[in-house]
């Protein structure tokens, strides 16, 4: 499928805590995002954006607390829309709102977490040759409960998400079972 780039929106899924990483109750300060960890002497953030970027017509970061933080990267920071600190779930809906107001041009949504330095440079070319529906991921299998996912939504498709956010609650895990279970389809692929 040949889809021109500018037709695509990168997400930066930087709006969780960091707690498996930092424990709990450090993501508030810098300290608690991964994507600015040091990575061969530059944010781990700036390692993602430059395998991201020749893949999507443009990129957001959303993130939580201070968007200062993120000023050096150049991008538009884009906080969660639901409250709490609630999981990448509420990062792909304020994603997703996000669009549909500034891009409402772009056919795709893309998401990535900031700390997957090493995400494939044809990833976006991959989930759009998956087959499926509204919906297509790669979800990491390697750590388990782990809340990674590499995603593409079609921008058309902000009702499903909040339909299956709204039955299914806060966790990707749901979101993924209630499109299964007839919210809309997708497809499951297997670690980038």
């Amino acid at each position: 499928m040949a889809i021109d780039k500018a037709a695509i929106v990168g997400v930066l899924l930087a709006g969780g805590q960091s707690r498996r990483m930092f424990g709990a109750g450090r993501g508030d300060d810098a300290s608690g995002d991964k994507g600015l960890l040091d990575l061969g002497g530059r944010p781990m953030l700036a390692h993602v954006m430059e395998r991201l970027a020749p893949q999507v017509g443009r990129m957001i970061v959303n993130a939580n607390g201070d968007p200062a933080r993120f000023a050096a990267f150049g991008l538009p920071v884009v906080a969660d829309t639901v409250g709490g600190y609630v999981g990448p779930l509420a990062g792909v809906l304020a994603a997703m709102r996000w669009t549909a107001t500034n891009a409402p041009d772009a056919r795709f949504v893309v998401t990535v977490s900031t700390d997957a330095p090493f995400l494939p440079d044809d990833l976006v070319r991959r989930l759009l040759a998956a087959e499926g529906g509204a919906l297509r991921y790669l979800h990491s299998t390697l750590v388990p409960d782990d809340e990674s996912a590499f995603c593409v939504f079609e921008a058309a498709s902000r009702s499903l998400v909040e339909q299956a956010y709204a039955r299914a609650g806060v966790r990707f895990e749901r979101l993924l079972d209630a499109v299964e279970s007839g919210v809309g389809s997708h497809t499951k692929g297997e670690r980038p």
